[in-house]
């Protein structure tokens, strides 16, 4: 049987200390604290809990994916990666981020200490279909 967590319950299982750095255009803790309505979500059987190192969220189209992402970076304090803002997604883009953001030449040795260090990853279906774009017009 699935299980269902309330947003608040969703906040406190992937509870990450703040990860706060420089506000880039793509690349920002979130601080929109406009009306709010929190969803239900499903953990489907067999796939994993909220504690894992990778957590995916799917749903249809317009069902509030971006909405949440922006909530949970903004309850959380740690960067959202908005890819249908960035224009140079890519293989070293997320370092390549994260050094800027944190304001130093290496990023993964920076985060290495931190407890659990968290970034929001969202559109990664657009950002998808933007390089498939890219790639048909070079071959």
């Amino acid at each position: 049987m699935p299980t269902q967590y309330n947003f608040d319950d969703v906040v406190a299982a992937i509870g990450s200390p703040a990860f706060i750095g420089d506000s880039l255009p793509a690349f920002a803790v979130s601080d929109n604290d406009s009306f709010f309505v929190s969803p239900e979500l499903v953990v489907k059987e067999g796939l994993g809990d909220l504690g894992a190192q990778v957590v995916l969220i799917s749903a249809r189209g317009a069902a509030g994916k971006s909405t949440a992402a922006a909530e949970l970076s903004r309850r959380l304090k740690v960067p959202l990666w908005k890819l249908e803002d960035d224009h140079a997604v890519g293989a070293t883009a997320l370092d390549y981020n994260l050094s800027r953001y944190l304001r130093v030449p290496d990023a993964e040795a920076s985060i290495a200490d931190l407890d659990r260090p968290l970034v929001l990853i969202d559109s990664l279906d657009e950002a998808r279909a933007r390089l498939g774009n890219v790639l048909e017009r070079v071959s």
